[in-house]
């Protein structure tokens, strides 16, 4: 970020870095039979999710610190939905 000190950029980096782990995760969960798959799939999505951020932005000339984060935490919230169990997506146990 060059609108920061190095060590907010860091940390900014890395806050997004680990959110798009998590929610990647919790998607991957959902689908991988076991911790191997579980953690090849999670990775790969936080690859995917790297790539869109500064692909999608720069198709349309928008790529700039702000866009790109947009792109992450858009990617990530829909990982995190998608993550969720059905059967407690309407509140049921």
């Amino acid at each position: 970020m060059p609108y920061f000190a190095p060590e907010f950029g860091l940390l900014y980096a890395v806050t997004l870095g680990v959110g798009v782990l998590v929610c990647a995760g919790r998607l991957a969960r959902r689908f991988s039979g076991d911790a191997f798959q579980w953690a090849a799939d999670t990775l790969l999505l936080f690859f995917v999710v790297q790539y869109a951020s500064v692909a999608l932005p720069g198709c349309v000339g928008w790529l700039n610190p702000w866009s790109m984060t947009a792109t992450v935490v858009v990617l990530s919230a829909l990982f995190f939905g998608w993550g969720q169990n059905p059967a407690c997506a309407c509140g049921a146990m």
